[in-house]
């Protein structure tokens, strides 16, 4: 553990818990406001997964959401988990969905395909026609502000749809902690568990201002995300 992580992670704890510290940097948005905009985003994430052979429990399990009509996002390592297992282990060859529809009624689809996958940002494009989910808007980083309270929707442990909520500790996390892994990435005050990866990071008003790549496991109350500004890149690149 670096003395600049460890640094960060004794400021955020301190930052957090400081009653002083000034609200003019938040992006603040009524909590019944905030609260109808994450029920909205209900209708547009779901659980990816794999299934084994003869079976019709999940595994592999990530989270997904809409982008567009057409397209949809989520990590790519979970993109890459599947296809390996497909090829290496005893799974089907199809990659499956479940999600809530507009009435709030679980449903299960299949039929993905893979457009592109970035493993520099953790990123994979799906695209399925006529998928029924709504599509989430992605923030500007102007919007994307520290301190700004955020909700991450996904399915950890399965568990779907479960939300995590937090904070955003640095906009830019490659300068807190200095390692290129961070570049590009949100550091969140929210945990993370296996099974989020890929959802979405919402701001109080329900635009996305990142994607959940990864927890950091030496301290699980801080996970990061790719930030919306490589999101959108990567959509405007791929997502035609």
């Amino acid at each position: 553990m670096n003395l600049k992580l460890i640094t960060f992670i004794t400021t955020v704890a301190l930052s957090f818990g400081c009653s002083s510290v000034s609200n003019t940097y938040v992006s603040l948005a009524s909590d019944n406001e905030k609260e109808i905009a994450i029920k909205r985003a209900y209708e547009s994430f779901g659980m990816i997964y794999a299934k084994r052979q003869g079976s019709d429990s999940p595994a592999l399990i990530g989270t997904l959401f809409a982008v567009s009509n057409t397209h949809m996002i989520t990590a790519a390592h979970v993109c890459l988990g599947v296809l390996s297992n497909q090829i290496l282990r005893d799974f089907e060859q199809d990659i499956y969905v479940r999600h809530l529809n507009k009435d709030m009624e679980m449903v299960e689809s299949s039929g993905l395909e893979i457009v592109n996958v970035d493993t520099k940002d953790d990123l994979c494009l799906l695209k399925k026609s006529n998928h029924g989910f709504t599509p989430l808007s992605i923030a500007s980083m102007e919007e994307v502000k520290t301190r700004d309270k955020v909700t991450i929707l996904g399915a950890p442990m399965g568990v779907f749809p479960f939300e995590t909520e937090g904070r955003i500790a640095y906009v830019d996390a490659y300068k807190a902690v200095g390692d290129k892994i961070f570049k590009g990435k949100l550091l969140l005050t929210a945990q993370a568990f296996g099974g989020n990866s890929g959802g979405p990071v919402l701001d109080s008003h329900g635009k996305v201002v990142g994607v959940l790549v990864m927890g950091y496991r030496p301290y699980p109350q801080i996970s990061v995300a790719t930030n919306a500004e490589r999101l959108n890149l990567f959509i405007q690149k791929y997502g035609k």
